[in-house]
């Protein structure tokens, strides 16, 4: 389930400028848009979303933007952008203050 609109109007941002703002080490592009939030399995491009334990066969589509530690970033590959951080969870919903 993505964020309804008809409660949150989401404001993008770049995924550097969220980087930046939570303190993340950024792996992927500086200038991908987020304009979403969805759970880890559901999340599509553009998408923030956030993982804090191994992910089995669960994968965002490429474009996502993952909030997650260092060792699971390495897992998820290229396709998809990483914010690096020590607690994924609050970063996350730091984040989402950010984008509402």
């Amino acid at each position: 389930m993505s964020v309804d609109p008809r409660f949150f109007t989401l404001v993008p941002h770049t995924a550097g400028t969220l980087a930046d703002l939570i303190g993340a080490e950024l792996r992927g592009s500086p200038d991908t848009l987020i304009d979403g939030a969805a759970p880890f399995a559901e999340a599509q491009a553009g998408d923030i979303t956030f993982l804090r334990g191994e992910a089995g066969d669960a994968r965002p589509q490429a474009g996502a933007i993952v909030v997650t530690q260092s060792a699971l970033a390495d897992k998820l590959g290229s396709a998809v952008v990483a914010l690096v951080v020590d607690n994924p969870r609050l970063a996350f919903a730091w984040a989402l203050t950010r984008l509402v």
